[in-house]
């Protein structure tokens, strides 16, 4: 027997009676014995109790959001083993612009997973997904998305730019058509009640919405209406008009039309139908997931749609929904999956373009801080003082500032809705962006309704900024 062997045996009666020295020996093998193993039961214990903890505040975090998640019925849902394997691939990456296109799925996860990232895929996953979603890499990102930005970065970020960067996976075609929307605020509200008419130009509208120039013919007109809230059950109706002949609303038929009926106690759907012009009726499916939101829907010729936001669709704790980037993914035959997201983008949509106009000069107008009469680019005005204006350069330094001055942003930049696909039907993008949207605020008047006073704190945050203003408008506040 060896006797370095850890373990003893025991010896036979018939063999010879061990001397004291043996006996302390094999006692000494035994207590050294007893250390080891105590010492690497220890370190096992503390390297179990550690990722136990890191995986309990995962999953606590995990719980809370499904809790949350339980608003509607079709509100949270799992992708397959496969599916969620390639899904926990894409977003344990770095987002960074030095990573490898190929090695992202189309998927956008703005902040650090909080949870297992196979148990909160916002969608199922029909058919097993690919180890390595493949990425086309003829064209190259557009903005690369800063990595890691939190909410309160970003909206410095959009204060000061007037845009947000495109997400560095989103891959790009050419812009085939820009519509620039407006919207008549209602008499009294604030930025989540329904707006009576919204409408999408091929110009773009912030001068007209100053009253600056007289509005141009609109392509598509929404006349909405809600009702309910308080006793009965909440109920959005709207239908969409094809204006781009000059033809009024009232002289045609609608082009598309939508109803959706919510519990007034759990906000969940009761009813939800999109017409077409034929009368063919469309189910759309909203997921409010932890990462991103999206709305998915089949069109008659067996096209899979998916609108998804670049991150998650929130106005707490100082994140902003002005914020938000959508983006349209289509499904590819050539792709040989009905799966979207394995497809392109066929439109996006921005709140904030960023657009400027540098040869635009302000007539009439001289700035209070250089003097200068008439000057081009950004002009913000006061709302305390009397003829208190000034440019875009002297905003920066606060040149003529007062303690009691407050600044707004005039003809600011434009939302905006970008056709990227030359074969995509203009009008139903048009039309399950507007559903979107709808969608988006019965989140926050959720959130509303959950936490009033952390809501408003958000909102009051938000508000600061300039674009902020606008995007979180109240009547009363503002004077609309």
């Amino acid at each position: 027997m060896d006797s370095s062997h850890p373990v003893v045996h025991v010896t036979p009666a018939s063999e010879e009676i061990p001397s004291e020295d043996e006996l302390l020996a094999r006692k000494l093998q035994h207590v050294e014995l007893a250390k080891a193993r105590a010492q690497s039961a220890h370190e096992l214990r503390q390297r179990v109790s550690h990722q136990h903890l890191n995986t309990g505040a995962t999953r606590q975090s995990g719980d809370d959001v499904s809790l949350r998640s339980t608003g509607r019925h079709h509100s949270a849902s799992l992708s397959s083993q496969n599916g969620a394997s390639s899904f926990a691939q894409a977003t344990l990456l770095q987002l960074s612009p030095h990573v490898s296109a190929a090695d992202l799925a189309p998927e956008v996860i703005l902040f650090p997973p909080t949870t297992d990232p196979a148990a909160r895929a916002p969608e199922p996953v029909a058919s097993p997904l690919p180890e390595v979603v493949p990425v086309k890499l003829s064209r190259s990102t557009v903005g690369a998305y800063p990595e890691l930005m939190d909410t309160s970065t970003l909206s410095a970020y959009l204060e000061k730019y007037l845009t947000v960067p495109h997400p560095s996976q989103w891959i790009l075609e050419p812009v085939v058509e820009t519509l620039y929307a407006s919207y008549q605020r209602p008499g009294k509200g604030e930025w989540f009640d329904t707006p009576p008419n919204v409408s999408w130009h091929k110009s773009r509208t912030t001068h007209f919405r100053r009253k600056e120039s007289a509005p141009a013919v609109a392509s598509f007109t929404f006349k909405l209406k809600s009702s309910g809230g308080t006793v009965r059950d909440p109920r959005l109706s709207w239908a969409m008009y094809d204006t781009r002949r000059g033809a009024k609303t009232t002289k045609q038929k609608p082009q598309w039309t939508y109803y959706l009926k919510l519990d007034i106690i759990t906000s969940m759907r009761k009813e939800e139908t999109l017409r077409m012009p034929d009368g063919t009726s469309i189910l759309c499916t909203y997921v409010h997931a932890t990462n991103y939101d999206s709305l998915r829907f089949r069109m008659p010729d067996g096209t899979n749609y998916l609108w998804v936001t670049h991150g998650p669709v929130t106005t707490m704790r100082g994140a902003r929904y002005d914020t938000l980037r959508h983006a349209l993914f289509a499904s590819s035959p050539s792709s040989g999956s009905q799966d979207p997201l394995l497809g392109g983008i066929v439109a996006d949509h921005t709140y904030w373009d960023g657009f400027v106009d540098r040869k635009r000069t302000n007539e009439g107008i001289r700035c209070a801080g250089c003097g200068t009469e008439s000057f081009p680019g950004l002009r913000r005005k006061c709302t305390a003082c009397a003829d208190h204006n000034v440019c875009e350069d002297c905003w920066i330094c606060k040149a003529s500032f007062k303690p009691e001055c407050s600044m707004i942003l005039l003809s600011p930049p434009d939302e905006a809705l970008y056709i990227r696909s030359e074969a995509v039907d203009v009008d139903m993008v048009v039309a399950t962006l507007q559903i979107m949207k709808d969608w988006e605020k019965v989140i926050f008047r959720s959130e509303r309704r959950k936490d009033a006073r952390g809501f408003a704190a958000s909102v009051a945050k938000a508000r600061k900024g300039d674009l902020g203003r606008l995007s979180y408008w109240k009547s009363e506040e503002d004077g609309e």
